[in-house]
């Protein structure tokens, strides 16, 4: 299938085959779950502001991976240097979800 084939290629680290594939799969048959992957292969080609949208939709989508995109968000905000969106992604992922909760504590301590 589509879906497989964009695994295989995000597995492979073949980011731009595999974002080339999950488009593929037809809006209304894509799982929530397409979303986040799509956002992690546009992470690990560098392209933020792609990232950033796709990681928004997981959100939006209330999909399994909220909490991993919430996480993702805080740290593309760190990365940027945005200390207020941060500690605001950090806030909503603690208030929210249960991942990663310990070291976003840590982080959240380290930004205040």
């Amino acid at each position: 299938s589509i879906e497989r084939e964009g695994f295989v290629a995000y597995e492979s680290g073949d980011y731009e085959k595999a974002i080339i594939s999950f488009n593929k799969i037809p809006f209304n048959d894509r799982k929530q779950y397409v979303d986040f992957y799509l956002a992690q292969s546009f992470l690990n080609l560098d392209q933020i502001e792609s990232a950033k949208q796709y990681l928004k939709k997981t959100l939006s989508s209330e999909s399994q991976f909220g909490g991993e995109a919430q996480w993702y968000l805080a740290l593309i905000a760190i990365k940027e240097k945005n200390k207020e969106e941060a500690i605001e992604q950090l806030n909503l992922l603690l208030a929210d979800f249960d991942y990663n909760r310990n070291k976003a504590l840590e982080l959240l301590k380290k930004l205040e």
